[in-house]
């Protein structure tokens, strides 16, 4: 009944959900009316706002890191974003899972972030930006280490 209940948007289903859901209607509704260049990073949100049954003082963003950049920035929003994870595309690419510590924890970084995305804002608050700009120079700091040991020895 609960996953019904949300399909049909009756007043039973979880109010968490349901603002969720209007988020990403009301996202994917603003990208459609400005989807090459968008509404501007500080626009994101009330682009959105406008198109469903949003409250601005309540919320800050779309909880979803993909409809946040695609409203943002339209496509090029989007490629931007996603040019984040290209170390993450380049490793699953190339099928080097898990062959160095390194490629394990860069590989687990990027997929959760990814996937933290898809529910909230990973790159709209100060705490996130700056937890993945400082977990990435540790991996890389990390690998750098990783090397010179190994020459030394």
């Amino acid at each position: 009944n609960f996953v019904l209940d949300i399909a049909l948007e009756t007043e039973t289903a979880d109010e968490s959900i349901s603002i969720r859901l209007d988020m990403y209607r009301s996202g994917v509704n603003a990208f459609l009316e400005s989807p090459v260049i968008g509404y501007g990073y500080e626009n994101r949100y009330n682009s959105a706002a406008r198109l469903g049954s949003l409250r601005m003082d309540q919320h800050a963003h779309l909880h979803n890191a993909i409809l946040n950049h695609l409203v943002a920035g339209g496509i090029f929003g989007l490629i931007v974003y996603l040019l984040l994870y290209l170390p993450f595309w380049r490793t699953i690419k190339n099928f080097q899972f898990f062959t160095t510590e390194f490629d394990f924890a860069l590989t687990q970084f990027y997929a959760s972030f990814f996937m933290i995305g898809l529910t909230t804002s990973t790159n709209g608050h100060f705490a996130m930006n700056a937890f993945f700009a400082i977990t990435l120079v540790l991996l890389l700091c990390s690998k750098e280490n990783s090397a010179q040991r190994a020459k030394e020895v």
